[in-house]
């Protein structure tokens, strides 16, 4: 796979995306991926990076901020099985919802299309949020692997699958767990019928740390 120049100045993100999916897949069967969700795709990293370990299976690319979203179309022009859709999810539906930039520490300046709609520090934008159960249900696609990183919405993203029992149906869910949102630290005890399996991050009681969940009967 060709890198995408657009992703030159964001090199060490896109290359801790490969990282991490690889180590996704040194922990899980890849004949058992079909279909991966990548919510919150940003430009495309993780995207391509998905695609590229997994590259038998589909990739459903999810990103709300309109900015992004033309970069993550830019990125992914071309590339057999990747299709986008610019909206995200959240436990509710909601239109027009006002997303902001994050305070970034200066080491962390690559990562420079990050968005949140947790702490925004001034909106700019606006972007519309969908319930995935909904979503999948509506288009009868479900995710074999959910590789989540938006930015402190995740707990209410599982929360609304395990409501709807779609949870039931994803064997494999990989998310960002950051210390510094209020609901991190509940996500372990939703998903308390998956085994945990650390992928990456550093282990501190601020440094986002990311996660394989994997439906315990599963076997490597």
């Amino acid at each position: 796979m060709t890198r995408i120049n657009y992703l030159q100045p964001t090199g060490k993100l896109y290359d801790s995306y490969i990282r991490d999916a690889k180590e996704i897949r040194n922990n899980i069967p890849v004949s058992d991926i079909h279909t991966i969700f990548d919510a919150g795709a940003n430009t495309g990293g993780s995207t391509l990076a998905l695609k590229s370990v997994f590259n038998g299976a589909t990739v459903h690319a999810f990103e709300p901020f309109n900015g992004n979203f033309k970069k993550l179309l830019e990125n992914t022009d071309g590339h057999l099985d990747i299709y986008t859709y610019n909206f995200g999810f959240s436990d509710k539906i909601q239109n027009d919802v006002p997303i902001g930039n994050p305070k970034i520490p200066k080491t962390k300046q690559h990562n420079s299309g990050r968005l949140t709609i947790c702490s925004p520090n001034g909106p700019i934008d606006t972007i519309n949020l969908v319930k995935m159960s909904k979503w999948c249900h509506d288009n009868n696609i479900i995710p074999d692997l959910l590789w989540m990183d938006i930015e402190g919405c995740e707990y209410q993203v599982i929360a609304e699958l395990i409501q709807s029992g779609l949870i039931k149906s994803i064997p494999y869910i990989y998310i960002e767990i950051n210390p510094t949102y209020e609901t991190s630290s509940l996500i372990a005890n939703l998903l308390s019928d998956y085994d945990q399996i650390y992928i990456s991050g550093k282990r501190s009681n601020r440094a986002p740390i990311n996660y394989l969940f994997k439906t315990k009967n599963k076997c490597t």
